[in-house]
């Protein structure tokens, strides 16, 4: 079952969509609807293989995203692997900020 579908099926007041591939214009605006109109957190697959710009390596994983500045600029992320070692050794914080811009680098798909 797809986490949207999962997500529709056992939470009532909200329908989730998935989006895969989003422009960076996508990806901020349909973050933006989540988390600032409806309330909302939204889920993003992260995919960096070289772990550039990012606390690790991954070939996919899932992240929340509960912030989004009114200029859309920055993301707060919420992370599953917070506490765990990244790259260098350096422990990866639960929570973080990250510019959009490296944000839609990254991102495989937004559940929104």
């Amino acid at each position: 079952m797809e986490i949207a579908e999962f997500l529709n099926k056992n939470i009532s007041g909200f329908y989730y969509m998935r989006t895969g591939s989003p422009s960076q214009t996508t990806l901020c605006n349909n973050a933006y609807t989540t988390i600032v109109t409806s309330k909302k957190p939204c889920l993003l697959s992260i995919v960096n293989v070289y772990g550039v710009n990012w606390y690790y390596r991954t070939g996919g994983h899932r992240v929340v995203s509960t912030e989004i500045q009114s200029d859309k600029l920055y993301m707060q992320l919420e992370d599953p692997l917070g506490g765990y070692p990244g790259n260098d050794n350096k422990t990866i914080p639960a929570k973080y900020t990250k510019p959009s811009a490296i944000v839609h680098d990254y991102c495989n798909d937004i559940i929104w």
